[in-house]
């Protein structure tokens, strides 16, 4: 069963997205969400008790993920070859082995495609290019800081932030920063007035 929102064709009701979500999920369980919410805690998907369930980050990867398999899924074939490309590219940019914390700078070629995936589905498509471009400017800026993302991480990750999740994604802004122009001095302890 496929579903698609599309949050333009709820300008002429009184409803939002998360309203006509909540209400697809009465249609398709007519007893009530009860179960499902029950479920969804057994599987680790929700923490806490109600009404304050917060998502697990179990959770958080599979929406991503599902949401990146979904809004890609018609152009799959060709897709699934780009980003299989691009993610080998991106692994080649990125310094090799583990960081300071002992995890690889580069995931395997599946995990940074699926990633990459992702970043398109919440993002939009951006030309290969501009991406290989960012993540060369970023490596290159970047490259002696112990504070430096994994490639995972850089592409986007969620941070939670006053008990909120928000999207962070380095590659974003590097990739609608591009016509900035290069800073001269990355060192700010040179500045210090």
């Amino acid at each position: 069963m496929n579903y698609k929102i599309n949050e333009s064709a709820l300008k002429n009701t009184d409803l939002k997205l998360k309203e006509v979500l909540v209400l697809l999920l009465y249609h398709l369980e007519p007893g009530g969400p009860f179960n499902i919410i029950q479920a969804l805690v057994n599987k680790g998907y929700l923490i806490g008790s109600g009404p304050a369930y917060k998502l697990s980050n179990k959770a958080i990867d599979s929406v991503n993920h599902i949401i990146a398999e979904s809004e890609t899924s018609v152009k799959k074939a060709n897709s699934d070859e780009r980003f299989l490309k691009l993610a080998k590219r991106l692994k080649e940019i990125y310094p090799k082995g583990k960081n300071s914390g002992g995890y690889y700078w580069a995931e395997g070629v599946s995990v940074i495609s699926t990633r990459l995936k992702q970043f398109v589905a919440k993002y939009g498509d951006h030309p290969d290019e501009d991406i290989i471009n960012a993540t060369e400017r970023y490596v290159q800026e970047n490259s002696n800081n112990r504070f430096m993302k994994t490639l995972r991480y850089f592409i986007f990750r969620s941070r939670t932030f006053a008990g909120d999740k928000e999207p962070e994604s380095m590659l974003l802004t590097y990739i609608e920063n591009i016509d900035e122009g290069k800073q001269t001095n990355l060192d700010w302890r040179t500045r210090i007035i």
